[in-house]
């Protein structure tokens, strides 16, 4: 028996191999099958024995599945780009902030007497993967190498590991580069509400104490920065991202 795929071309697409995948809910691992029976006729086909998928095997199916897209340049300040993640870095620059805590406090009161006005904010590395936003400081405004030690974003609502708590914002559909703007806008057009235990500043006083130090200014002042784990590199944060 025959059994192809009408792909609405003249090339003409025959079963041949299957892929199972085996998972513990975390990680994956998947085999290839030949399938057997599909040119003998009046045979079923089934199965045969399986191997696991290989490197190239994957970079073939990278391949054809894009092949149809042509060729993608990417832009300067992408720093990588691949199915389910992208990441790129954003040079520093003066931008509005919003505050919004409901806390009595003195520093809730002062941080939302200074919502919506300009401030400086470092270089910034972002990072999406499955529309979930990550956040990370650099010293310099400058495209970061892989070993480029990283900081922690100096903002409120950010995790430890630099995982944004976007709250009930309105975030963009996927996390492709054409989106890289409007994760930024989601970002810093949404409200600083809570902090979420790290320390983002070297700052005595903290998060509204750097505000307020900084508000109105033209330029961060990097060393108010925290390191982001010791010696956490770009690579390192990058590849945290992706377990």
């Amino acid at each position: 028996m025959q059994v192809s795929i009408d792909m609405g071309t003249s090339v003409q697409f025959v079963l041949s191999s299957a892929l199972i995948i085996y998972s513990d809910g975390k990680n994956s691992i998947v085999t290839r099958h030949p399938i057997n029976g599909v040119k003998q006729e009046g045979a079923v086909p089934s199965l045969g024995s399986g191997a696991a998928i290989t490197q190239e095997f994957v970079e073939q199916l990278y391949r054809s599945a894009h092949r149809a897209s042509g060729v993608e340049i990417l832009s300067p300040n992408v720093l990588c780009n691949q199915p389910g993640f992208i990441s790129w870095w954003a040079p520093a620059c003066v931008r509005p902030l919003f505050f919004e805590s409901t806390k009595n406090t003195d520093e809730a009161a002062l941080l939302n007497s200074l919502s919506g006005k300009m401030f400086p904010v470092p270089a910034m590395v972002f990072a999406v993967r499955d529309r979930k936003l990550y956040a990370f400081a650099l010293a310099r405004s400058e495209r970061p190498s892989k070993d480029t030690k990283m900081f922690r974003a100096p903002f409120w609502n950010i995790y430890a590991n630099g995982n944004v708590c976007m709250g009930s914002a309105e975030l963009p559909k996927h996390g492709g580069e054409s989106t890289i703007s409007e994760w930024e806008n989601a970002f810093y057009m949404s409200a600083f509400t809570h902090a979420n235990g790290a320390a983002v500043t070297k700052l005595k006083g903290g998060f509204a104490a750097l505000c307020k130090r900084n508000v109105g200014k033209k330029q961060f002042s990097s060393e108010h920065l925290v390191p982001f784990d010791t010696g956490a590199t770009l690579e390192a944060i990058l590849n945290a991202c992706l377990e």
